[in-house]
């Protein structure tokens, strides 16, 4: 089984590449051009020319990346496929937004940060044989704040309502849960990757040529509307497992042995990490049970 995710980076950071992380540096095209972060030194650009690949060759969108964010990897990759080795299944992360899928893995040693949190084939091909999709947990729709939670939405709803009027209302119905997963991060068969972009990024794209742009990030934020719901869409209707797993910073775990400060730090963290997820635990099942009975009236 070939495996890939892309991990989009945009300046230099720690470096994760293994049989089935593929780096990739997203908007390339427009790297000198000032971002959110400033303007990307000569270095820092060479480090990543030099350390992964680029977003700027064959067909693509680069050059959009101010306002696509990471979905300019996505169209790389669906683009470029074969430059990918054409994989069985394929996914995207963040280099700081990982899968942590470590309570899957049975290392009982580390050899690196990746297999302790159980970024190889070996944990992943395992995971696959139950489940056909794997995305982040999903998050309230209100915890994105207002902008996101408000304005973009709207947006998403329109460009439903617009240019798929055949899934407006289950649509609708999702957005009703009141749940989102975030950054358009997600693990998926090929088939249904190439679905997801065909209408994603006819969406998308449409839009922008209609309307242009008038804010930066506008389309990637949008975007995280539409990929939740056509993640849910696609395993609905081929009946798919989704298995939703953490995600995170994995850069500030050490690679060998932990110190006993370390160990306690990151016990804190993962208690008031608990916490909060069992917050959020209690607010989905609340927004569930709105949601089944509005359905019933």
């Amino acid at each position: 089984m070939n495996i890939k995710i892309l991990v989009a980076y945009h300046k230099k950071a720690p470096l994760y590449s293994n049989e089935v992380l593929v780096p990739i540096h997203v908007g390339r095209a427009v790297a000198k051009d000032k971002s959110k972060d400033g303007i990307i030194s000569d270095l820092e650009l060479e480090w990543l020319k030099s350390n992964m690949i680029g977003d700027d060759t064959g067909d693509n969108i680069s050059h959009l990346n101010r306002y696509f964010c990471e979905l300019t990897a996505l169209y790389w990759a669906w683009k470029n496929y074969d430059k990918l080795e054409n994989p069985d299944y394929i996914g995207l992360c963040h280099y700081r937004t990982l899968f942590y899928l470590n309570k899957f893995t049975k290392h009982k040693k580390i050899n690196g940060i990746l297999d302790y949190v159980g970024l190889n084939r070996e944990t992943i091909q395992k995971l696959l044989q139950k489940y056909s999709i794997i995305v982040p947990h999903p998050i309230l729709i209100e915890e994105l704040g207002e902008k996101r939670s408000t304005f973009f939405k709207k947006d998403a709803e329109e460009l439903m309502l617009n240019e798929v009027p055949e899934l407006y209302k289950e649509f609708q119905c999702f957005c009703e849960t009141g749940l989102s997963y975030h950054k358009n991060i997600f693990l998926m068969k090929r088939e249904d990757f190439f679905e997801y972009c065909e209408k994603v990024f006819g969406l998308l794209l449409d839009e922008y040529n209609r309307k242009g742009t008038f804010s930066d990030r506008i389309f990637g934020y949008q975007a995280e509307y539409l990929t939740s719901f056509f993640v849910n869409y696609i395993a609905k209707k081929n009946q798919y497992k989704i298995l939703e797993i953490d995600t995170g910073d994995i850069s500030q775990l050490e690679t060998k042995k932990f110190s006993w400060l370390r160990l306690l730090f990151y016990g804190c963290m993962t208690f008031v990490t608990l916490k909060k997820i069992s917050k959020y635990a209690e607010k989905y099942e609340k927004q569930r049970l709105l949601h089944a009975i509005r359905k019933s009236k």
